[in-house]
């Protein structure tokens, strides 16, 4: 069933990082290396921290608590769900109308940092892009419960809407629309992937319809387990928000330059630890549910050592074909020589951390099953610490190319601090989830 749902998944990322990297492709031949491409990738990064931060907090609490109660009562999971998915709704509503207006306030006055900030392009893309957090929000629960009852499929195709349509707007509407084309495609993806998953989810049985009437005893072993997944999230993507802001400083193009330097090694990682990572929950949580140690270990183990291979595969042939890489996937048409070296150097000092990349995702997903993400916060606090150290030091000297370097450091030390975690954890006499969760089933 891993093997399967790994597999599933992983082709899933890949298509997903195909069609992105067409979508880059197509941004950069439309509006070349310059401010305008700057303030797209600068104005879409925080809210897509906020649907990634929810997507991995969602995944990562709601799997195995739904697991958990629909062992004894579907009915409860599903009620479980449709009490989380009204909170999100609402969640979501809000944030969306508070996050755009109020970065265009925010740019105004860090206008001083860098005309970037205060740019109408980057303020108008910036309201634009705080709508998708409702649909994604959305979108994420249902993804999760689709994958508990093992709908990878479904899923995993589902996510190729947004990337597909924000380049189809970019060639229909570029000319007229100019940089806001790709934004609003970014919206009418995430709809059109929300109207997917909601009738492959009213198929399969799960409901769609949020509720209003939260049953505390049902959601207090949920919010035990979100918010300090969400604190963690918010700290593993500040890391992001504060690359690229530290980027934004280094002059016209940086932004773009630290973008694309990232996206090649993205795909392997989002093809290997996203597809192991969503193929080992289920898993793992049903391992920790019968209290089946050895279970447990033996598919972090094989999954580790996998993410190994592969990761320093990786890292050999992306540093040794960096430039034709990228030659071959985005081209040179928008790209200087001097541009394109820059972009190779970013790439090879980034995908230094894929081996430890991989295996953090897999051991957090370990972190998970056995409910004890307050731990996962503390390693992801700490290392949005050492990044904001880092990110200055190395940026300052280095410019991108430094926080390139910072992330695979990050990565590094991350994965260091959470296989030290799990491993005490594992050593316990007992083997079953934090009793700081509480009991899922009462």
């Amino acid at each position: 069933m891993v093997v399967r749902a790994t597999l599933i998944n992983g082709i899933g990322i890949l298509l997903f990082a195909a069609v992105t990297l067409w979508r880059d492709r197509v941004i950069l031949h439309a509006f070349g290396v310059s401010e305008p491409t700057d303030a797209f990738f600068l104005a879409r990064t925080l809210p897509v921290l906020v649907t990634s931060v929810i997507t991995t907090v969602v995944s990562s609490a709601i799997i195995p608590l739904y697991i958990r109660l629909g062992s004894e009562s579907r009915e409860r999971a599903d009620g479980m769900l449709r009490s989380v998915l009204g909170l999100h709704v609402l969640a979501s509503f809000a944030l969306a109308l508070v996050l755009g207006p109020g970065i265009s306030l925010l740019s105004r006055n860090l206008g001083r940092l860098g005309s970037l900030y205060c740019s109408v392009d980057f303020q108008r893309l910036s309201e634009l892009l705080s709508l998708i957090i409702v649909p994604a929000s959305a979108s994420s629960l249902l993804t999760s419960a689709l994958q508990a009852q093992h709908k990878f499929a479904v899923a995993a195709s589902s996510t190729l809407f947004p990337p597909l349509a924000s380049g189809a707007a970019v060639i229909m509407g570029g000319r007229s629309l100019g940089i806001a084309a790709p934004a609003l495609g970014m919206l009418v993806g995430y709809l059109m992937q929300l109207l997917l998953l909601s009738s492959a989810a009213r198929t399969t049985g799960i409901p769609v319809l949020p509720s209003l009437k939260w049953d505390a005893a049902t959601l207090r072993p949920v919010l035990r387990q979100y918010l300090p997944l969400a604190i963690g999230s918010i700290a593993s993507g500040g890391t992001t928000a504060v690359n690229q802001f530290v980027a934004s400083l280094t002059g016209s193009g940086g932004v773009t330059a630290f973008t694309y330097g990232s996206r090649l090694t993205a795909l392997v990682l989002g093809v290997t630890a996203g597809g192991l990572g969503v193929g080992l929950a289920p898993t793992l949580s049903r391992a920790v549910a019968k209290g089946d140690r050895q279970s447990f270990r033996n598919s972090l183990v094989r999954a580790s050592a996998f993410g190994l291979l592969v990761g320093g595969i990786s890292v050999v042939l992306t540093i040794t074909f960096s430039t034709r890489l990228l030659q071959v996937v985005f081209g040179t048409s928008g790209l200087s020589v001097q541009q394109l070296n820059l972009i190779s150097s970013v790439q090879s000092l980034y995908c230094l951390q894929s081996p430890a990349y991989i295996i953090g995702v897999i051991l957090v997903r370990g972190m998970a099953a056995l409910l004890a993400n307050d731990t996962v916060m503390r390693i992801a606090l700490r290392n949005l610490a050492l990044d904001i150290i880092l990110a200055a030091t190395l940026g300052y000297f280095f410019g991108v190319k430094g926080l390139a370097l910072t992330v695979s450091i990050i990565y590094v030390c991350s994965a260091i601090q959470i296989a030290t975690a799990l491993k005490a954890r594992l050593g316990r006499s007992d083997f079953t989830a934090s009793k700081q969760s509480g009991s899922v089933i009462a």
